[in-house]
Parts: structure tokens; sequence; C-alpha cells
């Protein structure tokens, strides 16, 4: 039998009644001793009650709150979600015409200016290097003398600017041979004027880049650049020297650009920002003209607040059972990438006769559902290739994972105020409410015109009318909803609010 909660009036009704029942006293005036007595148990009596009954509702997941819940879930082998810091990468431009390799080392510090005009710092996770200009290593064990007139002889091709022959003359180390074809190419003119840089910044060293051979850079920058050295058809210099793609080196394409992934210094939603902001490197790096990030950030989150977390508990406990439906669309929501953070933003799990086939968005972009990188770690921990050996997928099933496809929803729509609101800043909320909607709507969900409505009328007092134009399923009478086709993820485009007074 539950618990019940009696006010100390009840209680001290029950007292009272239970004393003149049993003729044991008459005198329960309000001034006399025994009133007095029972005045002072039914007040202890109801404060214990009351504690008691906290203290019951501290052990349910249904009611506890705040440590209370952190216990439970922790007894149950869930911790609160801590949040998030945002991460994704951020590409590091080359500038044009370096030549040289450029060490990221970690922690390279990039910043987001926001609309406010604060700032969010990122950081680099690991050691990188940007390679902005093509490259040929030599083969294993390369000659370090020349002897002139018989292996001495070169062909080289900058940047295909055609076949050109280098003669070295006596060299007796690989420092020597080396600098002797460094300054033969430069010494040359190119056949094209624009490959002229090619041979101007040509650079050749022997055991810097790569211990104990030969390394070789074009002039110029860029995923196009190339360096081709071949053995002269007049003298064979291949098997001393072994220069070159045809002659058993490797040779490698410049890099015009390297994406580097970067972490928020802050935890939470502040550091998911758009594309193309976090545009600014804090410290200088030779070689590096300029930074930005390609997607979007948008896996940052919030340390989860009683009712996420009694959420995600009683989730967690239903998705226990392995191969059920609920661990399933619980490991795909809560997949975990590569950088040891999660990406997925929403999913839909759809089930078949021996198939099963999630459609997801990380919204790390506003026309593309999911990113390469995303679906393959989802694909990966389904199959037990991930973090959860043997996968969630019950035996006999196949499970696919396939990139939500988007439906962009312009939205047009005047909004009539009352008399208090400031409409400017009336219309800047109803517009980053709909975008805020839209945004984290769920894969294979409509939405429909009462719901945005009421997204508008919690964000702005007054709310006296709401008219559509754009969608136009939102103009009709009566409006129809918008999307919920399988695999479908609605997404924010084109938002114009226009507000007047009433």
């Amino acid at each position: 039998m539950p618990l019940q909660l009696r006010p100390k009036e009840q209680i001290l009704d029950a007292l009272l009644s239970s004393l003149l029942a049993g003729n044991i006293v008459t005198d329960i005036n309000q001034i006399s001793v025994i009133r007095q007595f029972c005045e002072g148990v039914a007040a202890t009596q109801a404060d214990l009650d009351y504690d008691l009954y906290a203290m019951l509702q501290g052990w349910y997941i249904t009611t506890a709150e705040g440590l209370d819940l952190d216990i439970r879930g922790r007894d149950h082998g869930l911790a609160r979600d801590p949040g998030q810091p945002a991460s994704d990468p951020v590409r590091f431009t080359a500038l044009t015409g370096w030549i040289d390799d450029v060490p990221l080392l970690a922690p390279q510090v990039v910043q987001a200016t926001l609309a406010d005009g604060s700032t969010v710092l990122y950081r680099s996770l690991g050691d990188t290097r940007l390679l902005p200009s093509g490259r040929s290593v030599s083969g294993p064990a390369p000659a370090t003398t020349l002897t002139s007139g018989v292996n001495d002889h070169l062909t080289v091709n900058l940047d295909g600017d055609g076949p050109r022959l280098i003669l070295l003359g006596t060299q007796t180390t690989g420092v020597g041979i080396a600098a002797a074809l460094q300054a033969a190419v430069r010494a040359l003119t190119a056949n094209t004027a624009s490959h002229q840089t090619a041979y101007t910044n040509f650079r050749a060293d022997y055991g810097v880049t790569t211990a104990g051979a030969y390394t070789l850079r074009a002039g110029t920058a860029g995923i196009t650049s190339s360096v081709v050295v071949t053995a002269s058809p007049s003298q064979d210099a291949s098997v001393p020297l072994k220069l070159g793609q045809t002659s058993g080196g490797i040779e490698q394409a410049g890099m015009a650009s390297i994406e580097v992934p970067v972490l928020c210094d802050q935890l939470g939603v502040i550091g998911n920002v758009g594309t193309g902001q976090i545009n600014q490197l804090v410290t200088a790096v030779p070689g590096v003209v300029s930074v930005a990030n390609p997607l979007m950030f948008s896996n940052g989150r919030e340390p989860a607040s009683d009712d996420a977390y009694r959420q995600d508990l009683q989730a967690y406990l239903l998705s226990l059972g392995r191969g059920t439906e609920d661990a399933i669309e619980r490991a795909v929501a809560h997949t975990v990438g590569d950088d040891g953070q999660r990406h997925v933003l929403s999913s839909q799990v759809v089930y078949g006769a021996g198939t099963i086939q999630a459609y997801i968005c990380d919204g790390r972009s506003l026309t593309v559902g999911a990113q390469p990188d995303v679906i393959q770690d989802v694909q990966d921990e389904l199959d037990g290739l991930g973090q959860e050996p043997g996968g969630w997928v019950p035996g006999g099933n196949r499970a696919g994972v396939a990139s939500a496809t988007v439906l962009t929803v312009n939205v047009a729509v005047q909004v009539v105020l009352g008399p208090t609101p400031d409409l400017v800043r009336a219309q800047v909320a109803i517009r980053n409410a709909i975008y805020t909607q839209l945004y984290q709507w769920g894969v294979g969900q409509s939405m429909s015109y009462s719901q945005i409505t009421r997204i508008i009328d919690q964000t702005v007092v007054e709310v006296f009318d709401v008219r559509f134009t754009q969608p136009t399923q939102w103009s009709l009478t009566p409006p129809v909803p918008v999307g919920g086709a399988v695999g479908q993820k609605l997404m924010p485009g084109t938002i114009t609010v226009t507000v007047t007074r009433a």
C-alpha cells in the first residue's frame, strides 16, 4: 500500500477523536495541556511522514531528482550524460607556392566568432603534417657517389612541363648529389612560362625528409603538382641512384589543404557553429594561409537534465536485451566515432523480414543527411566492429545504414502579435525557434501546422494569428503535415518571418 501523506490537522483530528472516544480526557480546548501535547505529536508525525515520502520518492527513477537520480542510474549501470564538446574537422589550406612540409603539432588553436561578438576556441586532437607540394622519394639503398660521364645523367619532368636532361657530374656523397640536382634544375628555364616556379623553387634533399633517401619537391603547390625523375636514355643512372617513379621511387601528389580534427574548449551547444564560421588561426603557422570548417559543427551537447536523464535511463533499461528494437535504436543513436565523440543527430530504424535498415542524420549539413564516416561508424557498431563486440543485430538478420534524405523546408509566415512584445526581438526569436525546430526534427517524422504554431506561441507572448504562405501545405484548409516519408529528414531552408500588430 503506497504511503499516504496526511496534513498535520488531519492527524490532530484523529488523535483527539481517539481520546474522546475512549473517555480518557474531556478537556481538549486550545489552552489545555492535552491539546498542546497532541498538537506537538501531530506536527512531528506529519514531518516524519513527509521525510519518509521524500526518501521513497528518491528511490524511484520516475520521481528521483539530482543526486538521488544519479545514484539510481549508476545502480543500473548508466551514468548521467555529462554532455559533449563540439568536434569535427577544420581545413588548413597551404599558402600558394609553399613547398616545405608544414608540421601542425597539437594543439593547433582555431577560433570562431559568434553573432554576439564572443569567441569560441577549438584545439586539434593530434599531430598532422601538411605536404603542400609534389615530391618523389627514391627507392631503397640509393647510391651516394657518382662518376662523371658514366652514371650522372637524369631526366626530370616537373608538373608536366616536359622532360629535361640533367648532368650531375662527379659527386661523392648523397648530400652532394641532392645539392647538384637542385642547382641543375633551378638553372633551367621552363618550356612553359607558367611552370617556371616549379624550376625556380625546386628542392632536393638527402636523408632529411626520409632517412637514407632522396626527396624532391616541385616549386608549385597543390594537388596537381608533381616531380618525375627518370634515368636518361643515353646514360643509365637508375641503378646507383634509383630516383623517381620509374626507378622504384614513390611519387606523392601535393596537398592543397588538410583536414584536422578539433575539439571545442567549451562543453555544450556553444561550439555548434555553421560552415566556415571557424576561420581564424590563433597563432600563425608559416605556410598556412587560412583555416575554415567545411562542415557544420553539430554534436555539442549540454549535460543531461533530470528529465533527459530519466528518459535515457528508461530507454537504456529497455535496450539491455541484445537484438531487440530498443537495443538497436539506442546503438544507432549512441554510436561513437574514431574521435571518441557521438555524431548521430537523429535516426529512424525500419524493420523487415530478416532486414534492418537505419536512416541517420548527423546534422553536419543542411543538404546531406549524413557524411560517409558517420554512416560507416554506425554500420560497424551494428555489425560488431565498433564498441560492442558481437554487434546488435539478431542472428539471421542483416543491417544496413544509409543517409537520411533531406527535405528542405522553406518557411514564410506572418505572425500577428498583441501590443506588448517588441517586434524586432519577436521576429528574431520566432525565426530562431522555427529553424531549431526543423533542424532538430527526427528522421521519418512529419511536422504539422499545429506543432509549429505551438512553438511560435511558446516563443513569444500575445500571438493572435499565424498565417503561412510557405510551406504551401500549411496554407491549405485544413493544413496538411509536411514530410514523414521513410528515411526523410526535414531541414530548414529560407525562413522569412513577418510580424505585425493586431
